[in-house]
C-alpha cells in the first residue's frame, strides 16, 4: 500500500505534529518539535529578506524528505524515490 504524505509550509500552516496526526501517521514527538521549529525558522528567514523565494523552496524540499524519510522510519516503510 502507497501512503503520499502532505506537508504545507507557511506561516499559516497547521503544525507539523498536527499535520501529521491528522493523517494517522506514526511519527516522534520531539522529531517533529525539531521539524516545526525549522519551519518556523525558515519562514522567518523568508520574511526577513534573509533567504530568496528558489532558496526556500530549496529548503522546503529537503525538509519535506527529512520529513518523509522519518516519518517512513516509524511506520516501517521504505521511501519512493
Amino acid at each position: 500500500m502507497d501512503k503520499q504524505i502532505v506537508i504545507h509550509f507557511g506561516c499559516l500552516a497547521d503544525s507539523t505534529e498536527d499535520q501529521l496526526k491528522q493523517q494517522k501517521l506514526k511519527y516522534n514527538k520531539t522529531d517533529a518539535e525539531q521539524f516545526q521549529f525549522d519551519m518556523e525558522s525558515m519562514d522567518r528567514l523568508r520574511v526577513r529578506g534573509l533567504l530568496t523565494d528558489s532558496q526556500t523552496e530549496k529548503v522546503r524540499q529537503k525538509l519535506y524528505k527529512r520529513i518523509v524519510a522519518h516519518v517512513a522510519k516509524c511506520e516501517g516503510m521504505k521511501v519512493k524515490k
